[in-house]
């Protein structure tokens, strides 16, 4: 997702990263996919009071991973490490819920009942992997079809910045989405009598100042309209 922009591709690749969370989102259907076929199928018994224990380490360990690639995530913009990070919170949930089902299970010679505890463990896990799976698949389709970002505080920024540059009204701004960067499209209105040269410095301008914010904007296209007024 970081390789250099060229010809056939001028904007980047940054979009690779919305295929990687595909395949995670794929990967992730297909487990839930195996989870509920053996679910129905497969023996059911309790697991020991050892499993516990194992999986309580595998909780705390997977709650670090959960803090630590979310947080990774939004300060990269990296969507492969925010789409790691809701997978990761999702088995989070799910061993918690599993930690509940061994012991409910081991009360089942008490109560017969819980004999389906297993079962019914198995199935709401699998129902939560799909429901998991489904948003990351859909998330990320949506990103690859082209989607713009309503993030408040860079538009805000990039307003003010541009606006703050004599003789410039800006009209709108777009945020167009690149994996871990921003495409930038800004329209705005200038004095029709305006010359090539005055326009051009304007341009730079109006470039510097939006790189200077370092918000992920990597490309930038300006749109100008003649000031009707």
């Amino acid at each position: 997702s970081k390789k250099r922009p060229n010809k056939r591709h001028p904007f980047g690749y940054g979009k690779v990263e919305y295929i990687t969370s595909l395949f995670i989102g794929i990967v992730i259907f297909g487990l839930g996919v195996f989870i509920v076929i053996n679910a129905l199928l497969g023996k059911h018994s309790a697991p020991s009071f050892l499993a516990i224990i194992i999986i309580i380490i595998a909780v705390i360990l997977k709650a670090f991973s959960v803090i630590y690639l979310m947080n990774m995530g939004k300060k990269l913009k990296s969507q492969t490490l925010i789409m790691s990070g809701k997978e990761s919170l999702t088995d989070l949930c799910s061993s918690s819920l599993v930690i509940v089902i061994i012991i409910l299970s081991n009360f089942q010679d008490k109560f017969p009942i819980l004999k389906y505890a297993d079962l019914i463990g198995c199935l709401f896990v699998g129902i939560l992997i799909f429901i998991m799976a489904y948003g990351i698949l859909k998330e990320n389709i949506l990103s690859l079809i082209g989607e713009t970002s309503d993030d408040k505080d860079i538009l805000e920024r990039l307003e003010k910045s541009i606006e703050s540059i004599d003789g410039v009204d800006l009209k709108d701004i777009k945020l167009i989405k690149y994996g871990s960067y921003y495409k930038a499209d800004l329209v705005i209105e200038l004095d029709p009598k305006i010359t090539i040269m005055r326009l051009a410095r304007l341009e730079k301008r109006i470039f510097k100042k939006v790189k200077k914010e370092k918000v992920g904007i990597k490309y930038i296209t300006l749109e100008v309209e003649p000031d009707n007024d």
